[in-house]
C-alpha cells in the first residue's frame, strides 16, 4: 500500500490535480514508540506525510470509524 500510495501522490503532483482527498490514519508506529505494529495505519500516515512533503493541494481525512461498521461489528439490536 505504501508504494502504491506514494506513486499516486507522484501522479497527482505531475498531473497538477487541484483537489486531492486522501483517507489517512494515525502513525501507530510513531505514537506507540514502535511497541505496536499496525501497518495499514502507519502506511496511510506515511503516504499522507509524503503528500505533504510534495506540497499537494490535498485534504486529509482520518476516520477511525466507518458507518458500515454498524452493519457488522456494531449491528443495531432491539432491546426488550
Amino acid at each position: 500500500e505504501l508504494e502504491h500510495g506514494k506513486n499516486i501522490n507522484q501522479a497527482v503532483k505531475v498531473a497538477g490535480v487541484k483537489h486531492y482527498i486522501f483517507s489517512s490514519l494515525v502513525n501507530v508506529e510513531k505514537i506507540a514508540h514502535k511497541k505496536w505494529d499496525v501497518p495499514h495505519f502507519t502506511d496511510k500516515a506515511q503516504i499522507e506525510e509524503h503528500a505533504r512533503e510534495l506540497e499537494l493541494d490535498a485534504v486529509f481525512l482520518a476516520p477511525a470509524f466507518f458507518m458500515q461498521n454498524f452493519n457488522t461489528f456494531f449491528k443495531p439490536q432491539v432491546l426488550e
